[in-house]
């Protein structure tokens, strides 16, 4: 049989199959249960006789702090409590639950407020028998009537409804699951350290020794002390190559856009014959004075002014600077100990000592 004969006994089947009786829809479902039932029984088969693949994982679900919530109507309309959990495991149990029940909370949703509705709609001054229509087809779109075809609306206007509350439910879901998980993580993160900001008014600058002879008596001691220091004049210099890469951008798309005009395509295109292949493409289609240009400030703490200043190209220009803050922005960060230090300082330290070390920092009346 070729592959053209299958295709014909394949086609037209979603036809034949039309208009099925309730009997006929019990049946199919029966069968999909039994079908459901034997790979049940075939995956407890296997769990019996292959232990070690399904132990370690089935342990840890059951060792972990989150249970699932019973089913109740009550579940489908409060939220989801947050977990208080310790374990990434937990972590993961708590998601897989929730899952659940964000799937279950959109269909029984859509359930009750779209068959309500259509149903009627479907049946009510139908096609039925007379019109071709027979079995649970009647309950479908096909059974409308030509003469009610008004009801096409509702069956629009609740598909719209539809894709707007699921995305709405989905958008919720992430919003949640940032924030379930960043708490998450931060709550990890406090179970091994803390921080504690130390800052001094005036006087004297802060030192490594000065917080450690400070916080000296603290049980646990501190895991290290690191003094801030001042990094305006590297922001400063970022901000100022994030803005020279926003001209360079606009430079080269005006280039780009003066190449691509047909009038520059058409003329240039046979003017410049001498045009060789190792040169820049932009010599193909225009001219020098034709790329796009700034003016150099007349003085270092002048802006740029039109008509003031050294006219130069400005792509050129524009990768100059940028690469040349590239340089000291990479040298800077290479020797972040030659910033001026700061009179702040921030101080690590671990769980067990948090509690004695605020209340020494409440408590104590000596100055740093």
């Amino acid at each position: 049989m070729g592959v053209n004969d299958m295709l014909d006994n394949a086609a037209g089947k979603a036809h034949k199959n039309h208009g099925e009786s309730l009997r006929t829809f019990l049946a199919s479902l029966t069968t999909s249960g039994a079908i459901f039932g034997l790979g049940i029984t075939a995956y407890i088969l296997l769990r019996l006789k292959f232990p070690d693949y399904y132990y370690e994982r089935a342990h840890r679900v059951f060792s972990s702090k989150w249970k699932p919530r019973p089913m109740s109507l009550r579940m489908l309309l409060s939220p989801v409590p947050d977990p208080h959990l310790k374990h990434a495991s937990g972590f993961e149990n708590y998601l897989f639950d929730r899952y659940l029940h964000t799937i279950t909370r959109i269909f029984i949703t859509l359930g009750f407020i779209i068959m309500p509705i259509l149903i009627p709609l479907n049946i009510v001054h139908g096609k039925n028998e007379p019109g071709g229509v027979k079995g649970l087809d009647i309950l479908s779109i096909s059974n409308i009537g030509l003469s009610h075809t008004d009801t096409y609306w509702a069956h629009l206007l609740l598909a719209i409804l539809v894709v707007v509350l699921v995305c709405y439910i989905l958008q919720q879901e992430l919003w949640e699951y940032s924030r379930i998980r960043s708490n998450f993580k931060a709550s990890k993160s406090n179970d091994s350290s803390s921080l504690l900001i130390v800052s001094r008014s005036k006087g004297q600058q802060l030192s490594v020794d000065a917080i450690q002879q400070h916080f000296h008596s603290i049980p646990g001691g501190i895991n290290s002390i690191l003094i801030n220091r001042d990094y305006s004049t590297l922001r400063s210099k970022q901000l100022q190559r994030d803005a020279l890469l926003g001209n360079l951008e606009v430079a080269e798309t005006r280039l780009i856009q003066k190449a691509n005009c047909p009038k520059n395509r058409l003329t240039l295109y046979h003017k410049n014959e001498s045009y060789r292949h190792s040169s820049p493409l932009w010599m193909k289609y225009l001219y020098r004075k034709d790329r796009p240009s700034t003016r150099l400030p007349a003085f270092s703490w002048l802006p740029s002014l039109p008509f003031i200043g050294a006219k130069v190209d400005a792509i050129y220009h524009f990768r100059t600077e940028v690469a040349r803050y590239n340089t000291e922005i990479k040298q800077s960060q290479q020797n972040l100990d030659k910033f001026p230090e700061v009179n702040s300082a921030i101080v690590l330290s671990s769980q067990r000592s948090i509690r004695p070390l605020f209340a020494s920092t409440k408590n104590s009346r000596r100055r740093l």
